[in-house]
């Protein structure tokens, strides 16, 4: 962990700080464990110099690389781990750069594909044989369903940081319930609720003001308009249509 805490001054500050204030033991990012933080400027400079260290191992074979995860949400606590979302078109073009990505510390992790919508690079002593987490790179298809819930994820909590309350609230409330040692996997599912109705909101906030065109399939033969209608989706006090 040393060793590679030397190579990431900002996260050993951040960590060191965090022990310092909180007479917490330096094991707070260990794999499977789950401790959360005060929101840190020093999160935001660590996934700008990861976004840009990815940008010139990956060059064009990357559309777009963008900080995500809690992170990258300026109003609540997270784990101090930073996640990037990586946005491509062909993902043999990304696995090129494996090599590449090792050297610089990113381990490819083949069994975290998530049936094929993603790849899965990570980083941390705990992948050379110790046992600490750091970052995690979700390599996904651009303007995919994964790459826009991601974002838009971000987005939305950073608009609306009442809502971003809400889901620190359930995060701190899952950490007294479960505990921080070992308690992961259930701390992601019990997240899950939360992100998937925040998930649904926060795609529509996304359309707000825009006119998009759907492809509609129907059954050979059916008769339908072409256009003239309007689909209406509700959020809060505004309204997005979708334009057929």
């Amino acid at each position: 962990a040393n060793k590679y805490f030397l190579q990431n001054p900002i996260l050993c500050d951040t960590i060191l700080a965090r022990i310092n204030e909180g007479g917490i033991t330096n094991d707070m990012t260990q794999a499977g464990d789950v401790r959360l933080f005060e929101h840190c400027k020093e999160w935001e400079i660590e996934g700008e110099r990861t976004v840009n260290k990815l940008r010139k191992i990956l060059g064009s074979d990357a559309i777009d690389i963008q900080h995500i995860g809690s992170t990258s949400i300026k109003s609540i606590k997270a784990k101090p781990i930073i996640d990037i979302a990586v946005g491509t078109d062909d993902f043999n073009r990304i696995l090129a750069h494996e090599a590449e990505l090792l050297k610089a510390g990113y381990h490819y992790r083949p069994n975290h594909d998530m049936g094929g919508a993603q790849l899965l690079f990570a980083c941390g002593s705990y992948y050379e044989g110790g046992d600490m987490q750091t970052h995690f790179i979700h390599v996904v298809k651009y303007n995919s369903m994964e790459w826009r819930n991601y974002i838009n994820f971000r987005d939305y909590l950073n608009t609306y940081p009442e809502i971003a309350k809400q889901y620190e609230n359930v995060k701190t409330g899952l950490v007294e319930k479960l505990g921080s040692i070992g308690s992961r996997n259930d701390y992601v599912d019990g997240k899950a609720e939360f992100i998937s109705r925040t998930l649904r909101k926060a795609m529509v906030w996304s359309f707000l003001g825009k006119t998009i065109t759907m492809d509609i399939d129907r059954p050979l033969g059916e008769g339908h308009r072409k256009s003239g209608y309007e689909l209406v989706y509700l959020l809060g006090c505004e309204r997005v249509g979708i334009h057929a």
